[in-house]
């Protein structure tokens, strides 16, 4: 057999300074798609290459030793074709990597056990793919957020693969990767920004975990579970999730739709009311005046019903606003009676009269009827309330439905 040479020029170098031999050497990159044979339930059977799985694991491990030992910079891993993780050492030398490690183009045919491994500098598994079942679970990447990164961009995972429990210590890219199974990151952590524009999957899983800063623009995702997620402060504290801890409003919207098409109304006003608080954030960002009537009208339904979220607070406005009415309607005009008779005033004021009178100004089935009835030379006036008070009672409706509506 001719050497196979894919491109990891760290590992040729060992074979040209004989430090591996070439059976070693291309034993590593020999493509493996016809070592496993696939039942019709699409599980795999490696035991007819089992003599030649030991033998590839043998040597990733010794390579490994050497990267240990040796003055390379990283661990040079690009390009491996690997085997079922079920051939792989028992021992612990597989689970540690001080020094930054490339996974770059690589294929992992059978399934594959990275659990409780510790990344403890940069990773890269960049357009790498994954082709059976894949596991992460409670593996640490990164030890700096502030230095560190984890690529998993533009890979494949072509059956489910779990992440759950893990810590990234770093900025987590999986920009442009495709999830054809579930991607299960339940009860992780991530302690820097976490990537996921672009990316196509079926369903990734969040539950419980806790987020520092998530991207997910024109992501296509059909199933997204993101119960009783925590945000991160700088520090890595554990918080209540907070406009903070979304990179902009479709970061928000990609959640919400998820929990719309669940039926799950109190999840999906709560991300709606991130996504609107993220859209006035980005308004103001671009300049008041620049959207003003943007800017405006999307202020006013945060001030009024929290962005449509909560009909309780448009209930407070509109007894609000029926007292200003009774106020400048009734007693601005009669003041200098108000104050030699103070007493009486506030009697009148605080009773029950008062509160049908309140209902009686901005009772809408009065918007129709003769003016000169409430309004009388206060034309002007009686218009202006009829607008606010259309829009109060529409403000209110709309936030009743949307706290009670079901599909």
């Amino acid at each position: 057999m001719s050497l196979i040479f894919q491109g990891n020029n760290t590992i040729y170098a060992l074979y040209t300074d004989k430090v591996i031999t070439e059976v070693e050497h291309n034993i590593l990159f020999e493509n493996k798609i016809d070592w496993f044979k696939t039942n019709k339930q699409d599980e795999q059977n490696w035991d007819d290459s089992e003599d030649k799985c030991l033998t590839f694991w043998n040597t990733f491990k010794k390579i490994k030793i050497l990267f240990d030992n040796n003055n390379i910079k990283n661990y040079n891993f690009t390009y491996i074709q690997f085997p079922d993780f079920y051939y792989s050492p028992l021992d612990n030398t597989l689970k540690s990597y001080n020094k930054d490690v490339d996974f770059s183009n690589s294929y992992f045919y059978g399934k594959t056990n990275f659990d409780e491994t510790k990344f403890y500098h940069n990773v890269k598994f960049n357009e790498t793919k994954f082709y059976s079942k894949t596991s992460f679970t409670n593996t640490k990447f990164g030890n700096d957020p502030s230095t560190n990164n984890t690529d998993f961009r533009n890979s494949i995972f072509y059956d489910t693969v779990r992440f759950m429990e893990s810590r990234f210590h770093c900025k987590t890219d999986f920009s442009n990767s495709t999830f054809y199974e579930q991607g299960n990151f339940n009860l992780t952590k991530f302690f820097n920004e976490l990537w996921l524009t672009n990316i196509s999957a079926e369903s990734l899983l969040f539950k419980k975990s806790h987020i520092y800063l998530i991207h997910l623009e024109a992501s296509r995702i059909k199933h997204l579970n993101f119960i009783d997620i925590k945000g991160l402060d700088i520090n890595g504290k554990s918080k209540s999730l907070s406009l903070k801890n979304f990179y902009n409003k479709e970061s928000a919207r990609v959640i919400k739709s998820d929990f719309e098409k669940q039926n799950n109304i109190t999840e999906a006003n709560k991300y709606f009311k991130f996504e609107q608080d993220l859209y006035l954030h980005e308004l103001l960002t671009d300049g008041l005046f620049q959207n003003i009537g943007t800017t405006f009208t999307v202020g006013l339904h945060k001030l009024i019903s929290d962005s449509g979220t909560s009909w309780s607070k448009v209930l407070f406005w509109i007894i609000t606003f029926s007292f200003i009415v009774l106020i400048l309607h009734d007693y601005i005009p009669c003041w200098q009676e108000c104050l030699t008779s103070k007493t009486e005033c506030l009697k009148g004021l605080f009773s029950w009269d008062t509160l049908n009178r309140m209902v009686e100004l901005i009772n809408p089935a009065n918007m129709f009827k003769n003016t000169n009835i409430l309004y009388q030379d206060k034309e002007f006036i009686g218009m202006i309330v009829r607008i606010i008070t259309l829009y109060l009672f529409y403000q209110f409706a709309m936030a009743f439905r949307q706290n009670t509506r079901r599909k």
